[in-house]
């Protein structure tokens, strides 16, 4: 995949993306990589087992902030399954103000963490009070 981006499509790959945001007073940076940038456009690239229930919603919203963070015209959701390769627009990024807010809500942990699933792929999911085990619910440890 790598290899058509760049060179059948003269695209970026594994772009560093950066924005600093204020919050509370304190400057915080946030910090990505963007799987491929062609021209103004942020190309991401998922892979999945299906097809049903795409695209996710974490997926759109992480395709949003770097929108938002590149100031791009849109993005492009691209989808690998066993199926099919699909696409999905994106035409807007999300405002500053969200984009604070969501970070706001990471530092202070007020919804730590926003899906279940996340627990598993943490660093720090040993010694998280937060943690979720899926098959047990909240804080199972």
């Amino acid at each position: 995949m790598e290899r058509i981006l760049v060179e059948e499509l003269n695209a970026e790959v594994e772009v560093p993306v950066s924005k600093e945001i204020t919050i509370d007073g304190e400057v915080y940076k946030l910090i990505g990589r963007i799987d491929a940038r062609k021209d103004n456009t942020i190309i991401e690239i998922k892979t999945s087992k299906s097809d049903v229930g795409i695209p996710r919603e974490e997926h759109i919203l992480q395709l949003k902030i770097y929108i938002n963070m590149l100031n791009a015209s849109y993005g492009i959701l691209l989808y690998i399954t066993p199926d099919r390769i699909t696409e999905f627009y994106v035409d807007t990024g999300i405002t500053d103000d969200k984009l604070a807010e969501l970070a706001q809500d990471y530092i202070y942990a007020r919804h730590t963490p926003k899906h279940d699933w996340e627990c598993k792929y943490c660093v720090f999911a040993k010694v998280c009070p937060h943690k979720v085990n899926v098959n047990e619910g909240k804080d199972a440890s």
